[in-house]
């Protein structure tokens, strides 16, 4: 018997003053995440604060959102490869925002 699942990813865009969607992108579950979310993240305001998972992993959207003056946090995935430019204390970065 062959059995098939479906699924839905929901892409959210909060307002970080209100607290509510600003934009809502709908996917299927096989759609990968960078692909669903790309269309909020290219439009996003300068100033905003992104937090994504590993999924989002894109090396040339990271550029183009730090060019635009969007913060980001991210995890790498495990077999990223990457040289650090800076180390310091997360205190020295916050102060200088």
């Amino acid at each position: 018997m062959n059995r098939r699942k479906g699924g839905i990813k929901l892409h959210t865009l909060l307002n970080n003053d209100t607290s509510l969607p600003e934009v809502i992108v709908e996917t299927t579950a096989k759609t990968s995440d960078i692909k669903g979310a790309k269309g909020i993240l290219e439009n996003i305001p300068p100033g905003s604060i992104v937090i994504m998972d590993r999924g989002y992993n894109d090396y040339s959207l990271f550029k183009r959102l730090t060019d635009k003056g969007v913060v980001f946090v991210t995890r790498l995935k495990d077999n990223a490869q990457h040289t650090p430019l800076r180390q310091g204390l997360i205190e020295a970065v916050l102060g200088s925002l």
